[in-house]
């Protein structure tokens, strides 16, 4: 998900909801962690960041640092926010999700 020339193929393939599940129902670290990681990489594609938006995967964003301790999460869920807030779509789902964001602005950890 790194190169951006697959993310056409990625998004036809269903990747961003795919990701939007996974970071939602799974119980895994490492799991969240990729999928987190993934996410953030996807992202820089503003197609896929319709079609993430379009299928709420910004609750699952937001939901991670609510729930989740972990600072490689945090970090890839900080640098997806941070992509995705040029789009005026997610500024909704971002400000419903405000808390999360200052939990993120606190932690020392985040790069």
């Amino acid at each position: 998900a790194e190169e951006t020339d697959l993310h056409g193929t990625l998004k036809d393939a269903g990747a961003p909801v795919v990701l939007s599940h996974i970071v939602l129902q799974n119980a895994s670290v490492n799991v969240i962690r990729e999928a987190t990681r993934a996410t953030s990489n996807i992202l820089s594609t503003k197609s896929c960041q319709d079609e993430y938006i379009q299928c709420g995967g910004l609750f699952g964003l937001i939901n991670v640092v609510s729930t989740m301790m972990d600072k490689q999460c945090n970090h890839h869920v900080a640098h997806a926010l941070n992509i995705i807030s040029f789009n005026a779509k997610s500024h909704s789902f971002i400000t419903d999700g405000l808390i999360a964001v200052h939990l993120l602005m606190q932690s020392n950890d985040i790069v």
